[in-house]
């Protein structure tokens, strides 16, 4: 059986080749001509189109509540494609790498709610993943940023090194499910532990004493950016884990308190991502040995140009 798929993006305005989305009310624009389709990664034949609740209106979908397709009236944009039912999965897999690029490249808030299947509308879903903002917000935002097609050029670069990256090593492939659990959680401190846990996936030695002060160096030394990344606010973030995970939290934690160290913690996480993107991660994470020597460079006082 061969699917017709469509799924609305939400947080996410496509300007193409336009500036900014002031140009659609200068007189003259040519701002509606610039706004193409975009297809991407020809194994799978991605399109981005212009999205319109009304052109599926008709569509009878029994699976989604009417306050559901009343949210689809948000939507601008879409991902357009077709695959086999069988191959389904795959697919999902493959737009939630996208996703994360998203937050990686931009740290952009692109979600996904719902997936209309347009040939048999009985198989249209409310989408299981409930996609965050990428640096976590205590209010609802209100507007999208808009992505012009440049910055999604760089965003789909992000996407196809990281379905290179995740089938690396088991390293690799753990700190990515890890990252994309932490974008797709409900509770802060669970978003929280995964986070770390994404990080030291990627960072820790292959010993088991001393670890703290060895990841520590090793993101401070490899992110080499003290305004975002010191040993003094990674110490902090650290000792949060501390107390969540030897029962704090049954004390005085909560999540407005600690929003600005979850915020710190994703833009860290978040940047130890694009960096090794930009790596020859191949090397560095075909082995254990690859790995350890990366990182006994750069923590050592050579420049960390020479390793990337």
């Amino acid at each position: 059986m061969n699917l017709q798929i469509i799924i609305p993006l939400f947080e996410f305005e496509y300007i193409g080749e336009n500036k900014s989305l002031n140009e659609m009310f200068i007189d003259g624009s040519k701002f509606h001509e610039n706004l193409k389709e975009y297809v991407f990664d020809e194994q799978y034949n991605f399109r981005l189109v212009k999205y319109s609740y009304e052109d599926y209106s008709e569509l009878e979908i029994d699976t989604l509540s009417k306050i559901d397709c009343d949210r689809l009236h948000y939507s601008n944009w879409g991902l357009l494609f077709e695959c086999e039912k069988e191959r389904l999965d795959e697919y999902k897999q493959k737009i939630n790498l996208l996703l994360l690029a998203f937050r990686i490249i931009k740290q952009s808030d692109v979600q996904i709610k719902y997936l209309i299947c347009i040939n048999f509308p009985y198989l249209s879903i409310k989408y299981p993943d409930d996609w965050k903002y990428a640096i976590a917000e205590s209010r609802i935002k209100r507007n999208a940023e808009a992505i012009n097609k440049f910055e999604l050029e760089n965003v789909l670069d992000g996407y196809f090194k990281l379905k290179e990256f995740l089938n690396v090593s088991y390293r690799t492939s753990h700190a990515v499910n890890f990252l994309f659990l932490s974008y797709t959680s409900f509770y802060w401190m669970e978003i929280f532990l995964l986070l770390m846990t994404a990080l030291e996936t990627l960072v820790s030695p292959d010993k088991k004493d001393k670890i703290v002060s060895e990841v520590t160096q090793r993101v401070v030394c490899l992110i080499n950016n003290k305004e975002l990344c010191n040993k003094s606010k990674f110490q902090k973030i650290y000792d949060l884990r501390s107390d969540i995970i030897h029962g704090k939290v049954l004390v005085e934690l909560n999540f407005q308190k600690e929003l600005p160290r979850l915020q710190q913690l994703q833009k860290i996480v978040l940047e130890t991502f694009n960096i090794l993107l930009n790596s020859s991660y191949k090397e560095i994470y075909k082995d254990e040995y690859s790995k350890e020597d990366f990182y006994k460079k750069i923590t050592s006082n050579e420049k960390l140009e020479k390793h990337l």
